[in-house]
């Protein structure tokens, strides 16, 4: 039998799960039925409570079309920064081809998989800044 912690745990985690299967479900009805800016704004949803780098980029083209992207990505990034999602900014950082911030987000102490992402970076500088590509 669970105790009291664990069955917390276990009801938080399965509230998690179904509002993902919620947002999803909501995501795709708009698709089907909604006006393009009511499928940025189930996306935009869905991506602040699970980032994807696909979402990401799919939510971007179609912003793009509509005119709605750059002030939608400010809003991703700072939501971002804000609940310190640095993995998800490096994915964007390297996406995005913005060299300094990578940089500046492996220096963060509480960022996953540092020596893969540090790779990445080397990497993908090595030709535009090769002195900090190897630092």
């Amino acid at each position: 039998m669970l105790d009291q912690g664990q069955d917390q745990v276990h009801r938080e985690s399965q509230q998690q799960q179904d509002n993902y299967h919620y947002g999803d479900w909501l995501l795709t009805f708009w698709k089907r039925h909604g006006t393009p800016d009511q499928v940025v704004e189930a996306q935009y949803d869905r991506l602040k409570q699970r980032f994807t780098l696909a979402d990401y980029q799919e939510l971007q083209a179609l912003a793009v079309s509509l005119g709605q992207w750059d002030a939608l990505r400010q809003q991703i990034v700072a939501q971002l920064q804000q609940s310190q999602r640095i993995n998800a900014l490096m994915e964007i950082a390297l996406l995005e081809q913005d060299w300094q911030a990578a940089l500046g987000y492996l220096t963060q102490g509480n960022l996953l998989h540092k020596k893969t992402y540090s790779l990445r970076v080397a990497q993908a500088i090595e030709a535009h800044e090769p002195e900090a590509a190897i630092t």
